[in-house]
């Protein structure tokens, strides 16, 4: 066994934004750039749950607006503002 002690094994309810490692293993696990990571983390904290229902909630908001209802529901406002 090793004795390596400066590689801390991944805790999954916390992301760590000091150990390069564990932030490697964010990014790619949440489909996320470094950058976006750390925002991420300044915005909801270090909790990986409140990080994924963020992202969900960010990404259900992006469908309803991309949804063809709500397109035609603005192609309404905007003929009745002529």
């Amino acid at each position: 066994m090793s004795d390596d002690r400066r590689k801390k094994k991944l805790d999954r309810r916390r992301i760590n934004l000091g150990q390069l490692h564990e932030v490697r293993w964010w990014t790619k696990a949440l489909g996320v750039s470094r950058s976006r990571l750390h925002e991420l983390v300044e915005l909801v904290g270090t909790s990986a749950n409140r990080v994924r229902l963020y992202l969900k909630h960010i990404n259900a908001a992006r469908e309803l607006v991309a949804s063809p209802v709500a397109k035609r529901a603005g192609k309404r406002k905007k003929a009745a503002k002529k």
